[in-house]
């Protein structure tokens, strides 16, 4: 962050919910359409935080931060806010079959029904 900073980027890193400084939510879980949802909510802060003559948004993810960072670009309510996608060290694979794994998946309490993504509709 400090380096974009440097270079005149306004750089900013959210934590996942239970993540760092960031407190858990009443479940103590987190699926990664929740997390997506908490990247929109810091879009939405951000585009209107924004001003006039600044650069437009670009969302950077690293590894699981990349597979969340995909989940929320493809949300209709991102599309018209973002003008970049950056994608470093994604866990995404799209041959693989979905595996569940700890630290951003839990098995408690269920995971909902899965939602169609824009991958399934393009394989």
């Amino acid at each position: 962050l400090e380096r974009l900073a440097r270079r005149g980027v306004n750089a900013y890193a959210m934590d996942f919910r239970g993540f760092g400084d960031t407190a858990e939510d009443a479940t103590g879980s987190l699926t990664p359409l929740q997390a997506a949802d908490d990247v929109l909510s810091v879009l939405e802060w951000l585009q209107k935080t924004q001003r006039a003559g600044e650069a437009g948004l670009v969302l950077m993810g690293w590894s699981q931060g990349a597979a969340v960072a995909h989940l929320a670009a493809q949300k209709k309510e991102v599309a018209h806010v973002l003008d970049g996608l950056v994608l470093y060290g994604s866990i995404f694979n799209v041959h693989a079959a979905p595996v569940l794994r700890p630290p951003l998946f839990s098995s408690s309490p269920p995971l909902p029904p899965r939602a169609p993504q824009t991958l399934d509709e393009s394989l």
